[in-house]
């Protein structure tokens, strides 16, 4: 990727991916943002 100009690469998981985020970081990825969902389950 970087031999074709590719400056940034992202990853993304769910929090509950234990694996993975013990992976990202041990390639060299550095946590930035987290994102957070609700939900509400609507009874009718």
């Amino acid at each position: 990727m970087k031999a074709r100009g590719m400056r940034t690469a992202m990853v993304a998981t769910e929090s509950v991916n234990a694996p993975a985020m013990r992976l990202y970081p041990s390639c060299g990825f550095v946590e930035v943002d987290r994102a957070y969902h609700y939900t509400k389950r609507v009874v009718v």
